[in-house]
């Protein structure tokens, strides 16, 4: 991923280069669905923030058919898991999953759709060492 930011093997990442190698990395990401806005010029912009949340993970395979069929996938294998008796679900471990299940469909039918958001601002604090002016903000 470095490469694609002109970076060699060994060569330093500064604050932005390292948020946006994290921006494209996380598009690989299909367990938590993440997401990662990077702030321009240390300026954070409210819509922006809402739309990133609200937007589903862009799909790496090509149609949205392939992706209904992974998701029958997955759950034909938990179920089948289930079934064969080498994995045991608790009763309330099942029940969790079902109000989960409800509340995203309520959700989506709403429009309420939200996805974790890593919200970076890459701030340099100084050139060789940190500036005073960011030593308040900093210290515990």
């Amino acid at each position: 991923m470095g490469v694609s930011e002109n970076k060699q093997i060994g060569e330093w990442f500064g604050p932005n280069t390292a948020a946006q190698v994290l921006k494209k990395l996380v598009v690989y990401d299909e367990w938590s669905k993440l997401a990662i806005h990077v702030a321009l010029d240390n300026l954070l912009i409210a819509n922006d923030v809402k739309t990133m949340a609200h937007t589903k993970p862009p799909s790496r395979l090509s149609s949205s058919n392939a992706t209904d069929s992974s998701d029958q996938y997955d759950a034909s294998a938990e179920s089948s898991l289930c079934s064969d008796g080498s994995v045991r679900l608790s009763a309330i471990m099942k029940e969790c999953d079902a109000n989960k299940l409800g509340l995203k469909m309520a959700d989506e039918i709403n429009g309420n759709e939200w996805r974790p958001l890593l919200i970076i601002i890459p701030l340099r604090l100084g050139l060789t060492s940190i500036n005073r002016c960011y030593l308040g903000a900093i210290e515990v």
